[in-house]
């Protein structure tokens, strides 16, 4: 949806959640390389917008013709980007051989496998407890007890967002009859949203569990995987497995109803969830969530109906992947998504290791999951990629109920959705939860915003999150010890100190996030530390005018602390000249604004006493040294 689009579109909660011990923590691994028998193959330009899915067809038969490859159309994603239907799966050499020889036809742009992507949580860990501890610990304001919450009570004294902005989950299907749902029709968050899961290679729907291909149902029936599933070829690869509700569970936290007394607070008060179903039994195909993604964006996908504007997502939230490079398919898709003005949200990955796909694409916010004192989860993806952290459940127990999981909406049911009482509260892992607590406060922002770019918005993300604590007890995420031993295995289970190399920017911030989207923000590390007699700096150059300012001006004052000297205090970068002590420093920011605005924050400066001029080593024996070194010099002249 285009920017002018979106200007003419203009919490006590009771929790009832069931409990359950838990499993081990360790996060399911996503098969690397996995055989499939389906490839993304997009034509060259030539085809005709708009043209029907029958010439399409004629066009991937002839290069079948010219190849001497037997495969079908599956289905089409555009005008030019199809998913082929191959005789048996493939991987490895056999599947680089045979793209090899697609990408050789003159009419071929390029082939991809269509590769399953999965649902990143840890399915095994249904976590429920009624302990104080998994309440929405992370929706709070940040404390000592709680350093990686993200502070969406405060957020909320600025906006509980608009029903004019969007998120759309591209995820299991939801549970529209959740009480803490609903559909928008009838008083509910939810929008109508749309199914993507097609027929099987063997023209089953085994994976849809619905039993029929494309609709206008995404509700959720149920992603089971029993033993006897198994023995189907279409689940090659899956494992024995409940239910996970994943997508009830995600829409949840983006915008369960809240203030109503019931269950628990979803980020956007008013924000509308478009739910797509993408995952199906086990997985779902790269082909059918880059379609999910076009049309949840407003563009055309060949036999779906178009989405109206009012609809149309303003964020699509990816709580899935896959241990791939990103494909040129998703990086296509994405940029034609972003080019339409949505920000995309995507899960780092729960492989402990390399970004996974596709938040590993350019252009993707993707999120790290830290545990609630704000190191990295042993099971979180991390590394260069990564946009920012928020939280994504830990348990620091072994034996019993889980005591920091991410709460939000679910059902207890193992295969089928179980109503009424069925439907309650859960706790899961996973960066699939850490993802859309940042697409929450994305639609927040762009609720006191409308007007600002996507792109404005990732920045401004960024730049207000806060910095990430450091744990003595365990090393970095950056250091060159903290690499899986041969059986995979990281040290400390995979738990490391955050850097803004391997965990984005630093921990989420919602009220700073809110606040930046029509205000200007003084950003100042919260402590630094110096010398007495000696320039200690002050940096404010990372502040921010508001999205329709261009330009800030600063002033720094001393708040309390005697015998201090400011020199440049109104630049962004000033230094203090102190005494030893602690000393409070304000920053106030005012920027260029039609009508301007002004933030300000405080930074705490600790001045240690200066080292005394002997050096502290030599004390009474320096001047002894000295003359005896003349007295030595003297006796070699004489």
């Amino acid at each position: 949806m285009k920017g002018w689009q979106r200007a003419v579109i203009g919490f006590v909660i009771g929790i009832s959640v069931a409990h359950v011990a838990h499993a081990a923590q360790s996060a399911k691994r996503l098969p690397k390389d996995a055989p499939t028998d389906r490839i993304i193959v997009k034509l060259r330009d030539g085809a005709r917008v708009g043209e029907p899915v029958a010439d399409a067809r004629a066009r991937i038969a002839a290069v079948a013709q010219r190849s001497g490859l037997r495969f079908e159309l599956a289905r089409s994603v555009t005008e030019r980007l199809h998913s082929i239907r191959i005789e048996r799966p493939l991987a490895g050499g056999e599947m680089k051989a045979r793209l090899a020889k697609l990408a050789a036809d003159p009419d071929v742009e390029y082939a991809e496998p269509d590769r399953r992507q999965f649902p990143l949580a840890v399915p095994n860990d249904p976590l429920f407890s009624r302990t104080p501890q998994t309440g929405q610990w992370y929706l709070t304001n940040p404390d000592a007890a709680f350093p990686a919450a993200i502070g969406a009570e405060r957020a909320w004294d600025l906006t509980t967002g608009s029903t004019n902005v969007v998120v759309a989950v591209l995820d299991t299907g939801v549970l529209f009859n959740h009480p803490d749902l609903g559909r928008v029709a009838n008083g509910g968050k939810l929008l109508p949203g749309y199914d993507f899961i097609g027929a099987d290679p063997n023209g089953s729907f085994s994976t849809a569990n619905d039993g029929d291909g494309r609709d206008a149902d995404p509700s959720d029936p149920g992603d089971w995987i029993s033993s006897s599933d198994l023995q189907n070829p279409v689940f090659s690869g899956c494992e024995v497995a409940d239910s996970s509700w994943h997508g009830t569970h995600i829409a949840g936290i983006i915008g369960a109803r809240t203030n109503n007394g019931l269950g628990v607070a979803g980020i956007g008060w008013a924000t509308r969830v478009l739910p797509v179903r993408v995952l199906g039994k086990c997985a779902g195909y790269t082909s059918d969530i880059v379609a999910a993604m076009r049309w949840a964006a407003g563009l055309t996908v060949p036999g779906v109906p178009a989405l109206p504007i009012a609809e149309q997502a303003w964020v699509i939230n990816l709580s899935l992947g896959s241990p791939d490079p990103c494909s040129q398919t998703y990086r296509d898709t994405i940029n034609a998504v972003r080019a339409q003005g949505v920000l995309v949200v995507a899960a780092a990955g729960n492989e402990s290791g390399a970004v996974t796909e596709p938040a590993n694409c350019p252009g993707v916010v993707a999120v790290a999951a830290i545990r609630h004192v704000g190191t990295k989860v042993g099971f979180s993806s991390f590394g260069l990629e990564v946009t920012i952290a928020a939280p994504g459940g830990n348990c620091v127990n072994t034996t019993g109920a889980c005591l920091y999981p991410i709460v939000s909406t679910d059902n207890n049911g193992t295969t089928t959705p179980q109503p009424g009482n069925g439907m309650i509260y859960g706790g899961k892992l996973g960066t699939s939860f850490s993802a859309p607590i940042v697409a929450g406060v994305a639609a927040l922002m762009w609720s006191r915003n409308p007007l600002m770019t996507a792109d404005q918005l990732r920045e401004r993300l960024q730049r207000t999150a806060r910095p990430f604590p450091s744990d003595p007890a365990i090393l970095s995420c950056a250091d060159p010890n903290f690499v899986p031993d041969a059986q995979g295995n990281y040290p400390n289970s995979g738990n490391c100190n955050c850097t803004t190399a391997t965990c984005g920017a630093g921990m989420l911030d919602a009220y700073r996030a809110v606040l930046s989207a029509a205000n200007a923000v003084a950003i100042a590390p919260e402590s630094v530390s110096g010398t007495a007699g000696q320039a200690i700096a002050l940096d404010g150059s990372r502040s921010l005018p508001s999205p329709s300012g261009t330009a800030l001006s600063y002033r720094w004052t001393i708040v309390s602390g005697a015998g201090a000297t400011l020199a440049n205090s109104t630049a962004a970068i000033a230094s203090l000249t102190a005494p030893a002590g602690t000393y409070v420093v304000q920053l106030e920011v005012t920027d260029n604004a039609p009508t301007a605005t002004i933030d300000r924050t405080t930074v705490t400066v600790s001045v240690a006493p200066a080292p005394s001029p002997s050096g502290g080593g030599g004390g009474a024996l320096a001047p002894l040294l000295v003359l005896s070194l003349a007295l030595v010099a003297c006796l070699r002249r004489r």
